[in-house]
């Protein structure tokens, strides 16, 4: 085998490297892509939006009763949820991490809140 031959091999081989690294630099770019949008959906709002929430929430149940905590609790998801009641201190247990659980949880908050502001 001559020179010429010996690095037309080695050239071969640098190609070979270089296809296989190419591979597996697309496969992290896609996997960072995925992580990068998952992050962007547990992105929160600032707590102040999430206090604000409650409290308009509180305002609704005053008037519509129970009706409208379901309906917000069923528009959001549930790491938003767990995040409100978070912010909002209000504790979850956590074998009640469920829609239904959380939105019967902030129903009692609010009945409770209620009865303890209600003018004698």
């Amino acid at each position: 085998m001559n020179k010429i031959e010996k690095l037309k091999s080695k050239i071969v081989k640098i190609e070979l490297i270089l296809n296989e690294i190419k591979e597996e630099l697309t496969s992290l770019e896609k996997e960072l892509n995925i992580t990068k949008k998952s992050k962007k959906i547990e992105d929160f709002p600032p707590p102040e939006i999430f206090k604000k929430e409650y409290e308009e929430l509180y305002e609704k149940f005053l008037k519509e009763n129970s009706k409208s905590v379901k309906e917000f609790i069923n528009s959001k998801s549930l790491k938003y949820l767990l995040k409100f009641c978070q912010i909002n201190n209000i504790v979850i247990d956590s074998k009640k991490r469920s829609k239904t659980k959380i939105a019967n949880e902030l129903i009692q908050w609010f009945v409770q809140r209620k009865a303890i502001t209600k003018k004698v």
